[in-house]
C-alpha cells in the first residue's frame, strides 16, 4: 500500500515529536506500508493548498476557550 505522510515531524527539532514520527513510518512500513511522500509540519503550515498567497486566509487564529481545549 502506498502512504502519503501528512505532519511529517521527523526533521522537528524537538526529540519526542521525532520520535513519535519515526515510530509512525516504522508502523507503517512493518503493515507493509510504502511512504512514498511525506508532507512536513513546515510545509503543511506554509501551504497555500494551491491557491495564490495573496487569496489564503490571513485572518486572525481561533481563540481559545478559558479553562484549555
Amino acid at each position: 500500500m502506498r502512504v502519503l505522510l501528512i505532519n511529517d515531524s521527523s526533521s522537528n527539532p524537538n526529540w519526542g515529536d521525532r520520535a513519535a514520527a519515526y515510530s509512525l513510518r516504522a508502523m507503517i512500513e512493518a503493515v507493509g506500508g510504502e511512504i512514498t511522500e511525506s508532507v512536513s509540519e513546515l510545509e503543511l503550515g506554509t501551504s497555500t493548498f494551491g491557491r495564490p498567497a495573496s487569496a489564503a486566509w490571513t485572518g486572525p487564529g481561533p481563540k481559545r476557550r478559558h479553562g484549555g481545549f
